[in-house]
């Protein structure tokens, strides 16, 4: 290598110091776009955020007392309850929605919220057992009027916002016509005597809303990933509460009413345990995910719906039949510890429960996380499958009574979630190979071409080159002495390349090492 003098080894110092310089404010300006929320605006979504928060108390409020109903209802009165969750989850998703991708900080939107508030707050305060329920009617228009205030207020909302942006239209009318047929549904409550007649047309106007949100998340929506990935986090946080409430709340404090036994006793809070993990596996694991675009995966994609719009949307209807059995396990356990309500249907229902909750577990990670590579993947989750099945199935097969169906149904949970480990594990694996894969191939264009691909060389990414490239400076001084320097820029600036040296440029830069012995390395 020719040597060069010491004026040029300053200079190219100077370049340097201006490359770092230059990078380190790109990188933190992306680190500071990153850690706003959504919509660009970091002061909107705090403000946004701690609504949520004030909204997500009046919600566990409503679990509590939805929680006391179930513990005083019989059998035969477990699909009102399921129906009255199924009416505060639809609330919670419409309101959430709205509040990630169209929340204003201005006098309006706050006075709709508060007015939000109160329609959940005058369900709350109406919400009793059927067994009462029937001989007052009057409690369960209330409930209706509540629900009405809640639907109305969110139209209002969305109306709101396409006043100010006619633009808003193309992409909120169908959410917008779901809650007119709603809100049609539950004036018509009003009029109606009997209780059949009002959970029937509760139940349509559930319907009607999810049908026309799916509609007008595929069709006509613009897909924001910062959004989607905002609202999986909160339909995580929203499932824990109802986990709580039904199995870990009201659990802890009757463990040594269920039995004598040690054994149930663990069984109990192992179970309880295990589907604690399942759930954070799906929503908080931060793995790389192959099926996401780069910057989403270097954030934690893998908390992420699917990339695939469609995909995404059936992973986030997903959560309302998963949290419904969830409500149902809690229901179950509540009424085991209570003697003159247990039976073999409570047996069934937690069995039952239990099964469905792993299958949606296992499918919601199967849409999300992507198959790329490892048919052994696709093997265990099949085997997951029919363990939830077997799950289901318990009562069937083995003649067990109410304390022993949680040992019981313990081990197959158990048996679960250590597939949950390995497929961890093997994400790992997948992604790892990926990476080498696509080292070798950005190294192999660089050697030919001197230059790294454009897509590297105008985005950060600080995960997919590899650290061990760095750039050796050779020289000597007035003294003939040698200055070398090295410096491994790779590591901290990921693929920033759209100042890298040409071949030509003087003085020259030299590889200290080989990159692919790195890469021989690692494998």
């Amino acid at each position: 290598m020719p040597a060069i003098s010491l004026d040029d080894l300053q200079a190219v110092k100077l370049e340097e110091e201006g490359l770092r310089e230059e990078v380190s404010t790109v990188v933190c300006e992306a680190e500071s776009s990153l850690a706003c929320t959504w919509e660009g605006s970091c002061g909107l979504g705090a403000i946004a955020a701690w609504l949520e928060l004030f909204y997500d108390l009046l919600f566990v409020a409503g679990m509590i007392k939805l929680g006391a109903v179930t513990k005083k209802a019989e059998m035969d009165q477990i699909m009102y309850c399921c129906l009255i969750f199924s009416l505060f989850w639809t609330m919670w998703y419409q309101l959430q929605r709205y509040l990630s991708k169209h929340h204003k900080n201005n006098l309006a939107h706050i006075f709709l919220l508060f007015t939000q508030c109160a329609a959940v707050s005058q369900i709350c305060i109406n919400l009793i057992s059927l067994k009462y329920l029937k001989k007052e009617i009057v409690e369960a228009k209330a409930v209706s009027i509540g629900i009405l205030m809640s639907k109305t207020t969110i139209f209002a909302m969305y109306a709101y916002i396409v006043h100010k942006n006619r633009k808003k239209l193309r992409e909120v009318r169908f959410s917008m016509i779901g809650l007119v047929l709603s809100t049609l549904c539950h004036i018509v409550c009003l009029g109606l005597d009997d209780h059949n007649q009002i959970f029937y047309l509760w139940t349509i106007s559930i319907a009607l809303e999810l049908v026309c949100d799916v509609v007008s998340r595929i069709k006509y929506e613009q897909v924001n990933h910062d959004v989607e990935h905002h609202n999986a986090e909160r339909l995580g946080c929203f499932t824990m509460v109802v986990l709580g409430e039904s199995v870990i709340q009201l659990l802890l404090p009757d463990l040594e009413k269920l039995s004598e036994s040690s054994l149930h006793r663990y069984a109990i809070a192992g179970l309880s345990g295990a589907l604690v993990f399942n759930l954070a596996v799906i929503h908080f694991d931060k793995l790389p995910s192959l099926v996401h675009k780069s910057g989403d995966a270097e954030r934690g994609a893998s908390s992420l719906p699917p990339h695939n719009n469609k995909l995404a949307v059936v992973w986030t209807l997903f959560h309302l039949p998963m949290t419904f059995f969830m409500l149902l396990v809690g229901i179950s356990m509540k009424y085991m510890f209570n003697n003159e309500k247990t039976s073999l249907a409570t047996t069934w229902m937690l069995s039952i429960s239990v099964g469905s909750i792993l299958t949606f577990f296992t499918a919601m990670r199967f849409l999300r996380q992507g198959f790329k590579g490892k048919r052994k993947r696709l093997i265990s989750y099949l085997v997951r499958i029919l363990i939830a099945i077997a799950t289901s199935m318990i009562p069937l097969f083995l003649p067990i009574n109410d304390m022993e169906t949680y040992w019981t149904i313990f081990p197959f949970t158990m048996i679960s979630t250590i597939f949950v480990v390995i497929d961890m594990r093997q994400h790992f694996v997948i992604v790892e190979k990926a990476e080498l894969v696509e080292r070798k191939r950005v190294l192999t264009e660089y050697e030919k071409t001197g230059e790294f691909p454009e897509r590297y060389r105008k985005s950060i990414s600080l995960s997919t080159l590899p650290s061990s490239l760095s750039l050796s400076i050779s020289g000597s001084n007035d003294g003939g002495t040698e200055a070398t320097e090295s410096t491994n820029l790779w590591s901290k600036l990921g693929s920033y390349n759209s100042n890298t040296p040409s071949k030509e440029s003087k003085p020259s830069y030299s590889l200290t090492e080989n990159p692919l012995s790195s890469i021989s390395e690692m494998e």
